[in-house]
Order: structure tokens, then sequence, then C-alpha cells
């Protein structure tokens, strides 16, 4: 839940909880044998188009940017010293243990440290904008509202097999205000093409 970045937390999710459950769920998936990949996104309000700014730039100012990469790189650092340590070739993880020690030292890792994020890719950890990808409509079954379906990024559609969800603390939304706490509920909101979300939405 980014919106946009101006204020930071608690106005938007902490980068460090994005740190943490980018982690967990890497761990998760190694105790049951899994192979996953962690895609961190969301699109920001339609208001932030029109003041020239975008998710990324959020998503930088915010340090969610940092915290996702951070977590890849630990990950790939430690992919590295596990097939060193084995004898394998490190492959693509070459080089990842001294990138990890360069991002400790940085205070924030920027859209402009192409080879950490690169290398963050390597284990399988992508930073998107939702707002700079493509996006296609999907049904959604029983709906009262949206019975064409709704508008969300194609990469959500067809690759992401479950959706970890994590609000900004204050969840509270101006036009949606008379209903109190939206927390998670109003985050999803990050998944609609900027189309569908006003009015359609709101």
């Amino acid at each position: 839940g980014i919106n946009w970045g101006k204020f930071g937390y608690p106005t938007v999710t902490s980068w460090e909880s994005v740190y943490l459950m980018t982690k967990l769920t890497f761990e998760e998936a190694g105790k049951r044998g899994a192979e996953v990949d962690v895609i961190v996104g969301d699109q920001s309000g339609i208001e932030i188009k029109l003041w020239g700014g975008t998710t990324m730039a959020n998503m930088e100012q915010t340090k969610i940017l940092h915290g996702a990469v951070l977590a890849g790189l630990e990950r790939s650092a430690a992919l590295e010293e596990s097939r060193l340590r084995s004898g394998q070739p490190a492959g693509p993880f070459a080089g990842a243990g001294k990138l990890l020690e360069r991002a400790q030292q940085q205070k924030q890792i920027t859209r402009e440290d192409i080879e950490l994020i690169a290398m963050a890719r390597q284990a399988g950890v992508r930073v998107l904008g939702f707002d700079e990808l493509e996006h296609t409509r999907i049904e959604v079954p029983g709906a009262k509202h949206f019975t064409d379906g709704i508008l969300v990024p194609k990469i959500v559609a067809e690759e992401v097999t479950d959706i970890i969800n994590l609000p900004k603390p204050p969840g509270r939304h101006m036009i949606m205000g008379n209903s109190g706490l939206t927390g998670a509920i109003k985050n999803h909101i990050g998944l609609l093409g900027a189309s569908d979300r006003s009015p359609a939405l709101h």
C-alpha cells in the first residue's frame, strides 16, 4: 500500500514488513520443497499520474524497493555460498555476496542500482509498478458489480497463484471514509487498472 509516498510510514506499508515478508515467503517455500518467485507490486492512486509521478518512484521513496531488493540479495548471496560449498560454480549468483555487502552499506537502494536489482531478480524477486504493465480483464464469479470483470495486470492474471496483502496501518480512504477502517480491502485497489477505479469503484 504505497498510494503516494511523500510522508512515508505509517501512511504507506513499511519497507521493513516488505523485506521480512519476502524473506519469510522463501523460507516457507523451502520448508515445503517449493520453488517460488516473489513479485512486490502495487499501483499508486490515479492522482499520482496527474501530478507527474509513478508507482516506481513511490516504491523508491518509501524504500519498498530497498526492502524487496535487499531480501532478494540476501537470498542470492545464500545461494552463491551454498553452490560454492558444494563444489558447484556460482553461476548466475556469482558476486552476490559482494553485492549484498554493498547494499548493506547503502542507506537506500534506488532504481539506479541496476546491478543490485538484477541480482535480486536472479533470486526470484521482482519489484513492479503495475501502472507500467499490460492489463487484461478477468471475470469475477458471482459479482454484483463489475459484471464485465475487472482490469488487472496481465502478469497477475497469468502467473500469480497467491497474494500476500500488506496494507498500511491507518487503512483509511477519503472517498471510502464512511466504512471506517478499510485496511486490506482498500489495499486490493492497487490491483485494479485505473479505468476501473473511478467512477466504477468509488
